[in-house]
């Protein structure tokens, strides 16, 4: 995706958490609505990422992401940056007190393509699915880097995080899936100018 576009998403996921926090118009996405670029209308998974930025450290403060992509890229960009500030269930509401100190990431799925070992992840170029019935769990290819996971503690974590034991995925019953991504990031200043 070229700069001017990956731009023109995360000024839509500012406007979209500005238009809930400062009852602003999100004109980007409106105007994008009625003549969007060839890029961002295709219907793909994305994950929204909201991170603090601390003096020394970057928190997370929300992701929120859909897999099929059953919407074009910049409207699942204007729902899912709303749903992270707001709907995270392990966060309280975006403020807009922390506003200023919030970075958007967004991270755009590849199709999903099923895998029969754990030979085949590649640690922080694969992110990776997990499906058992009606459980299903996803980390992004980032996490198991920035946790320090190898490959099997990375499948028991995603065992763990779809409400499964940690050891489910050695009965070979469930699915493992694997995907990349094309992720990019900006900061803003809370006035809506990107950084």
């Amino acid at each position: 995706m070229n700069s001017s576009n990956r731009l023109l998403l995360l000024t839509i996921a500012h406007q979209s958490i500005c238009e809930t926090l400062e009852k602003k118009t999100p004109y980007t996405y409106m105007q994008v609505k009625e003549d969007p670029p060839e890029e961002v209308i295709h219907p793909q998974g994305v994950f929204v990422t909201l991170k603090t930025k601390h003096k020394d450290y970057t928190s997370l403060r929300g992701c929120i992401g859909n897999i099929e992509g059953n919407r074009p890229i910049y409207e699942n960009v204007y729902q899912l940056a709303k749903e992270s500030a707001f709907k995270d269930p392990r966060f309280p509401p975006l403020t807009m007190k922390e506003l200023p100190s919030i970075c958007i990431q967004i991270s755009i799925l590849s199709k999903l393509k099923p895998i029969s070992s754990m030979d085949e992840v590649i640690l922080g170029t694969h992110g990776v699915v997990y499906e058992y019935r009606l459980h299903r769990a996803l980390f992004l290819p980032e996490v198991a880097v920035e946790q320090k996971w190898n490959t099997s503690r990375l499948f028991g974590q995603l065992c763990m995080k779809a409400s499964l034991p940690p050891t489910h995925w050695k009965s070979g019953e469930g699915t493992f899936y694997v995907f990349t991504t094309e992720t990019f990031e900006d900061s803003r200043n809370g006035s809506g100018s990107a950084m």
